[in-house]
């Protein structure tokens, strides 16, 4: 089953994956805290990116605006967690990371390790 939450969620600790931030993606952390509670990542199913047009009927540039990733927690679920490009003006009352969906189902993807993007919209 797949809850959507589109909750924002704060990374726990201090540790974050390095391996893609050469390519331009954000580190994703290892666990983060969401109600109240720690979830940590075990393993990155499938990553890729959001982007929109920017100006008058959309003949603006081409932005990129959020990185999703969707993870295997520790607790066996697939959560789809995205980081926004560009965070919030006011840092004191946003965050940059969001819970989009949680699958409790088995369903899930298998693990990928690669920094490409699967797709791009």
């Amino acid at each position: 089953m797949v809850e959507f939450v589109s909750e924002a969620i704060q990374p726990a600790g201090g540790a974050f994956e390095t391996s893609c931030l050469s390519q331009g993606e954000p580190g994703l952390p290892q666990a983060f805290e969401w109600r109240g509670t720690f979830a940590a990542i075990v393993a990155v199913m499938e990553r890729w990116r959001h982007c929109t047009r920017e100006g008058a009927w959309a003949q603006g540039h081409l932005y990129l605006r959020r990185h999703y990733f969707r993870t295997r927690m520790d607790d066996g679920s697939a959560w789809t967690v995205y980081c926004l490009r560009q965070g919030p003006r006011n840092r004191k009352h946003g965050s940059r990371w969001f819970l989009e969906t949680i699958d409790h189902g088995d369903n899930a993807l298998p693990a990928a390790t690669s920094c490409d993007s699967s797709a791009s919209s």
